[in-house]
């Protein structure tokens, strides 16, 4: 059985527990809302994409999994350090336990933009993760 549904748990433990990212945000790491009443900076991440591959006639043999974590900011430098940390400390990661086998992981897009609501800075990172 393929657990790819579940990743958003690994995504925040691998997020929440970096050195780097604590540094920053400190436990500011959100998956899918944030709150109106956070201070800047903070992280968010949301799965949009999973596509199963049927390799075999046993059914489904991995998924590739699309993970959007947006790093925002009122600073746009901030901004881009803290997307810089992201990739750190997941491009081409691999973890594997009882319930989840992560192949890779690896860097699809980025993309930045500014939201003039709030006047804040986002860089949104997009990583296909290849889940067994």
């Amino acid at each position: 059985m393929i657990n790819s549904l579940i990743l958003g748990k690994y995504i925040f433990n691998f997020l929440s527990t970096d050195e780097d990212i604590k540094n920053i945000v400190g436990k500011k790491i959100f998956p899918l809302v944030v709150a109106h009443d956070v201070d800047y900076p903070f992280i968010v991440f949301s799965r949009t994409n999973v596509n199963p591959s049927y390799l075999s006639k046993d059914g489904i043999t991995q998924d590739a999994v699309i993970v959007e974590i947006s790093a925002v900011s009122d600073n746009y430098n901030k901004s881009c350090d803290i997307a810089n940390a992201i990739r750190k400390c997941l491009e081409l990661k691999k973890y594997k336990d009882d319930t989840i086998a992560i192949n890779s992981i690896k860097l699809n897009s980025v993309e930045e933009t500014f939201n003039t609501d709030d006047n804040s800075f986002i860089q949104t990172l997009a990583f296909e993760l290849i889940v067994q």
